[in-house]
């Protein structure tokens, strides 16, 4: 499974590298197809400035700003369409939002941080998305961020 994933993520970059987004995103520069010899896919990205963002402290006025510009790349990405055979599906049901209150509820005891609760039930009551596929960040957060400014 780990082999079609990395298959799967050199075909989403290279389509994602051929639309403006606002935001960098990684460029392979390394890629060694599987074969007969070698039954796996192997790639490198270049290099990209910056330190992750758990590691940085912000104003609130940075983090608002970070939070905007982080709003217009996923809603940018967020419109791209799939175009690939086979894509992959929620297996993990990350997207199932009724599961995920259940499972984020049972973390937090039924208590979170103030309002956190009642938007995530909000959320869960939204109805799911019926158009074609688009690329969605399945697990954003602080460590897959760069701030390099």
């Amino acid at each position: 499974m780990a082999g079609q994933l990395i298959d799967m993520e050199c075909q989403v970059l290279r389509a994602l590298n051929e639309v403006s987004l606002p935001l960098s995103i990684p460029v392979l520069s390394y890629l060694k197809e599987s074969s007969g010899e070698f039954p796996y896919t192997i790639m490198g990205y270049s290099l990209m400035p910056g330190e992750t963002a758990e590691r940085v402290t912000w104003t609130n006025n940075q983090r608002a700003q970070n939070a905007s510009a982080i709003g217009r790349f996923l809603a940018v990405l967020h419109r791209i369409p799939v175009k690939m055979q086979n894509p992959p599906t929620d297996f993990i049901r990350r997207a199932d939002l009724e599961y995920r209150l259940g499972v984020v509820l049972k973390k937090l005891d039924d208590e979170g941080p103030s309002g956190f609760v009642e938007l995530f039930r909000d959320l869960a009551t939204t109805a799911p998305h019926l158009g074609p596929n688009v690329w969605v960040h399945g697990d954003l957060y602080a460590r897959h961020l760069l701030a390099d400014e």
